[in-house]
């Protein structure tokens, strides 16, 4: 089986973040992507709701948040379900820590009725301050059990 996956870095600058929209928006009326099952995967360094931010203070929506909500529907895109870390980002700062949703894996109509099981999974930061995230095509395929090794209490001597 055959789809399209969009690799995203968005800028930190909301003028180019409204580029990265219009070529979204683009790409998803062109023929080759229209038609097929399409994953748009990364940072978007954008949140879609005031939600998405750990910051009481940010309790409103913006011209970005209006700007890339209209693309994912422009887009006819939506969030794939995840699982793991809500909060994708953090700036690390200790107590005036701030979390953002700014990665995402967003898919088409097309993908969820060919995955219908298919799950985003957001993971602990590890050198970066962002979650990775990996996708998995049917999160409802049972998962091999392997049979527990003995070797390396055989070798020991007290055992």
């Amino acid at each position: 089986m055959e789809f399209a996956v969009t690799l995203v870095y968005g800028s930190n600058c909301r003028k180019f973040r409204r580029e990265l929209w219009s070529e979204l928006s683009y790409l998803s009326t062109y023929a080759p992507i229209a038609s097929s099952l399409w994953a748009v995967v990364g940072d978007f360094n954008q949140i879609l709701d005031a939600t998405e931010n750990s910051s009481t203070s940010a309790a409103y929506s913006t011209r970005g948040m209006r700007d890339s909500l209209n693309c994912t529907i422009s887009a006819a895109l939506l969030d794939l379900p995840y699982c793991g870390n809500s909060f994708t980002w953090s700036n690390n700062q200790g107590l005036s820590v701030i979390s953002k949703k700014l990665d995402r894996i967003l898919v088409n109509d097309l993908w969820l009725s060919s995955f219908p099981d298919s799950l985003g999974v957001f993971g602990d930061p590890g050198i970066s301050d962002h979650s990775p995230c990996c996708i998995f095509l049917d999160a409802s395929k049972p998962k091999l059990k392997h049979p527990f090794k003995y070797t390396m209490l055989n070798d020991n001597p007290d055992f």
